[in-house]
């Protein structure tokens, strides 16, 4: 697919949200159709990838592209949207600019040897494309789940403040990137490292500590140790109710060896992930008080890719509801190579999209006079089990919906009884009803709206941002970037326009449109509101 002139990499071969975006540091305003709330005041940070192609040679992942930081102004009085969008100067960054050609070990790009280091020393990418979050008024933090390092970040200017390494700072080879909050106001996160054998461990930062040093805000509440000697769990599938957080240990593993081995090897991060469907998917759920395990083993039915855990909440029976964003397999991450995105022959066909499911679980302790093959959910669920199995409980989930990427639902019912889902399918598009497209789901009537761009167009992440007077858990703004994408008709020049949708989701119903004429990374991962005070 790549094509050269002897000048550089032939960038038209590429869909549009695959080819380079240029910053905007001094900013750019959008035109605005429709009616946007005049309580919507604010900026959105997020991140995407920006730039695929070097002079002498491309990136091989969608996840290997260089971060694009953006900040999306929104003032919902005035009906007005403007963009600032500027790179992450990572070290990555600068050496592939300044070599013409990617230099890092990426997700699915190898190493490759420097010139002027042929025996090394190995290092880490730290090209961060992953969410933001923040800790304190005004301080970001940009992580990733591929990388041991992560940015403190201007949300000002958009520049990094700070870059830090996990392994320096906490002690951990790999950090989730992206923690969850609860009503307290207390912080919960994963962490990996190596003590004596691999472990996962379930930190904590209590609303207390954020003032303190950062390399003092966190505290271990549980450690959690691998199934495998030499291999972990990816740390994603993480969730958390009221009194639990919940840690789910998947058959998708990052082989130590492998990743010692990468430098001699020329390895791409996708190298060190073994997929082991014989281990089915553990369930450790752990007390936010105690930090004690419950004690009996709980397992899937079968193996599946957790993208990520939905929500999680206590339904008031003694039951643990874990939502997890599902798949049967890791083949997405090769579905992601920009190869397959771009193949005419549809190499992408027999690759499934995920789905939404429901595990219940019982809080017990003690499997107590239950025989084999007794259900301990009551009537309560109409397909979700949880069968007894010896000594361990073997749980059957509801799907609830096919077809999705990836999801997310209202922040103030994290941990908490909710109704709405808000998801999107986009590159992985077997078994969906509608490629593509963004989708509210009921996920107690199971009933799926869904919105869809032109031919071509691919909707980023969504982001809802809840109405601060919401007399409902839907009552707010649903928030996407559009852009060309895989299908793109380069003669629609509609269909090629980069836009930022704006969605009442309550209706479901588009409400206004900010439209740039610069091309911004309108195909984001994640992303942050700020509230204008």
């Amino acid at each position: 697919m790549v094509e050269s002139n002897g000048n550089g990499v032939v960038e038209s071969a590429y869909p549009p949200n695959l080819q380079n975006t240029q910053e905007i540091p001094d900013g750019a305003n959008a035109v605005v159709s429709g009616s946007i709330p005049s309580w919507l005041k604010g900026s959105m940070l997020t991140c995407g990838a920006g730039m695929f192609h070097f002079k002498e040679g491309s990136v091989k992942h969608l996840l290997d592209g260089m971060a694009m930081l953006s900040k999306i102004s929104i003032n919902g009085e005035s009906s007005t949207v403007s963009v600032v969008q500027k790179y992450l100067k990572s070290k990555a960054f600068e050496r592939s600019m300044e070599a013409g050609k990617p230099c890092t070990t990426l997700m699915g790009t190898p190493f490759v040897v420097q010139p002027l280091r042929p025996f090394g020393p190995y290092e880490f990418t730290d090209n961060c494309l992953g969410p933001l979050h923040e800790e304190n008024k005004g301080e970001i933090f940009l992580q990733s789940d591929g990388s041991t390092y992560f940015f403190q970040i201007d949300p000002e200017t958009l520049e990094p403040i700070e870059k830090n390494h996990y392994l320096k700072m906490f002690s951990l080879y790999s950090m989730r990137p992206l923690p969850l909050e609860d009503e307290n106001g207390d912080l919960y996160n994963l962490g990996g490292t190596i003590t004596g054998s691999l472990q996962c461990q379930i930190l904590r930062m209590k609303k207390e500590n954020r003032s303190k040093p950062l390399k003092e805000r966190w505290d271990i509440i549980c450690q959690i140790p691998s199934r495998m000697k030499t291999s972990g769990s990816i740390l994603r599938c993480f969730g958390m109710s009221k009194n639990y957080v919940v840690f789910v240990e998947q058959p998708a593993v990052v082989n130590a060896m492998k990743m010692t081995a990468t430098y001699i090897k020329q390895y791409a991060m996708m190298d060190w992930l073994e997929w082991h469907p014989d281990f089915c998917n553990r369930f450790h759920v752990v007390s936010k008080e105690t930090g004690a395990v419950i004690k009996t083993e709980f397992l899937s039915f079968a193996a599946f890719y957790g993208v990520s855990i939905l929500n999680a909440f206590e339904d008031g029976n003694n039951n643990l509801v874990v939502d997890c964003i599902a798949l049967p397999n890791t083949d997405i991450m090769k579905a992601l190579l920009l190869e397959n995105l771009t193949s005419p022959d549809e190499s992408m066909g027999n690759i499934y999209s995920g789905s939404i499911v429901r595990y219940v679980i019982p809080l017990i302790e003690e499997l107590g006079d239950a025989d084999d093959n007794d259900n301990y959910i009551e009537d309560d669920y109409d397909e979700a089990q949880a069968i007894r199995k010896g000594d361990k409980v073997v749980l059957i989930p509801e799907v609830i919906t096919i077809g999705v990427d990836f999801a997310i639902a209202n922040k103030n019912y994290t941990g908490k009884p909710y109704k709405y889902a808000y998801a999107i399918n986009s590159y992985a598009r077997k078994g969906a009803e509608v490629g593509n497209c963004v989708m509210k789901v009921d996920l107690e009537t199971q009933e799926t709206k869904y919105w869809k761009g032109l031919e071509g167009q691919v909707p980023s992440y969504p982001i809802f941002i809840p109405n601060p007077d919401a007399e409902s858990e839907d009552d707010g703004v649903l928030i996407f970037g559009v852009t060309a994408g895989i299908a793109d008709n380069n003669e629609n020049e509609a269909a090629s326009a980069n836009s930022v949708v704006f969605m009442d989701a309550k209706s479901f119903t588009e409400i206004a449109r900010a439209s740039f004429k610069d091309k911004i990374v309108a195909a984001w991962i994640h992303g942050i509101f700020l509230p204008q005070c």
